[in-house]
């Protein structure tokens, strides 16, 4: 593209307004969903400025365009950053506390985890910005929608969020310390990815408690398998799994050579499940999480 013409200070064209703006005419793309679930999900954020405070970017300092908002893994906003080649990335809000660490902040990139691209912050809110993965879906969109999930999808899934861990806890050095459903993203290529890992490196939990994402690996396994008949001395490989997931001894590198993740398949496999739901739009975003069932 070249650089800018000395008559212009932004890549973006002039009529695509500004996410605080009361005159935008910004319209959401609409995603394959009815037109009565777009309008409710989808709202162009400009229309609503209420609903996200004042605004909080820095266009001076922080060139990001807000565009619309919507739901991937908890509340978001689609944006594009002024600069060439106009990335689109997802913009997630924290409440600024005092158990937030400002100094931990920095970006993450891994296959496995949605990137954290960059961050900034005023006396109220954190801003994390993430890469955007389009008509990508959380685990527990999913389940919600009715997809059902074979041992070998399971496994497929569980050793993309496993890999996320690895890095997360050894390059990273914390825990992410809400592994669920909801934060386990299924991308349109079939790739798994965790999400909102910028909270995690917030609060910064020592990758000493890995533990307590170990057995949140143990308890997906349980949502995605469902209320299967389990038996007590069950020892399939799955129940073995889940119960490896429980013991003081497991660990991350150990899990990933566990005979059940080494039964996954290649991630392409897992796109016939997105293709699934994308129909409905983001209807089912919201899930009521279920008590895990317990093995015997």
């Amino acid at each position: 593209m070249g650089e800018l013409y000395e008559h212009r200070k932004t890549y973006l064209p002039p009529d695509l307004g500004h996410f605080d703006s009361p005159s935008s005419r910004k319209v959401p793309i609409q995603p394959a969903a009815t037109i009565e679930d777009s309008a409710r999900e989808l709202q162009p954020a400009g229309l609503d400025n209420k609903a996200f405070g004042y605004a909080t970017l820095r266009p001076q300092r922080v060139p990001y365009q807000k565009i619309w908002r919507t739901t991937q893994a908890g509340p978001a906003i689609v944006a594009v950053k002024d600069v060439e080649p106009l990335p689109i990335v997802l913009m997630k809000t924290e409440k600024r506390t005092a158990n937030l660490n400002l100094t931990n902040l920095r970006k993450a990139s891994d296959p496995h985890i949605l990137q954290l691209l960059d961050f900034f912050w005023d006396w109220d809110n954190v801003t994390l910005v993430y890469e955007y993965e389009h008509s990508a879906a959380s685990l527990a969109r999913l389940l919600n929608a009715g997809v059902r999930f074979s041992e070998v999808d399971i496994a497929t899934i569980c050793h993309g969020v496993l890999e996320g861990l690895l890095y997360i806890h050894s390059v990273l050095g914390i825990i992410h310390g809400s592994l669920k459903c909801e934060n386990v993203l299924l991308t349109m290529t079939g790739q798994v990815k965790i999400a909102n890992i910028g909270k995690a490196i917030l609060e910064g939990e020592s990758a000493k408690k890995y533990q307590t994402d170990i057995e949140e690996v143990g308890n997906i396994v349980k949502e995605l398998r469902g209320p299967a008949p389990r038996f007590r001395g069950d020892e399939s490989l799955v129940v073995k799994f889940i119960n490896k997931t429980t013991t003081s001894t497991a660990t991350v590198s150990g899990l990933l050579k566990d005979d059940f993740i080494l039964s996954a398949a290649s991630p392409w496999t897992l796109k016939r499940l997105i293709v699934q739901i994308l129909p409905f739009g983001g209807k089912f975003d919201k899930y009521k999480e279920t008590q895990p069932v317990k093995i015997d």
